[in-house]
């Protein structure tokens, strides 16, 4: 789960924080990647994307 809020984004897998962070960019909008390491073919189970 990755969510952007105010001036911070955060990630969490299985309810273990990955990575918090400050936002510094004005922008709106932006992007998001999912993939592996190697660039190799996947699959992902319950896999979701939300946006407000």
């Amino acid at each position: 789960f990755f969510p952007l809020q105010g001036q911070s984004a955060s990630g969490t897998l299985d309810g273990v924080a990955l990575w918090n962070v400050a936002v510094t960019s004005s922008s709106k909008s932006g992007w998001a990647a999912v993939g592996t390491r190697a660039f190799e073919l996947a699959q992902f189970d319950n896999f979701s994307v939300l946006a407000d």
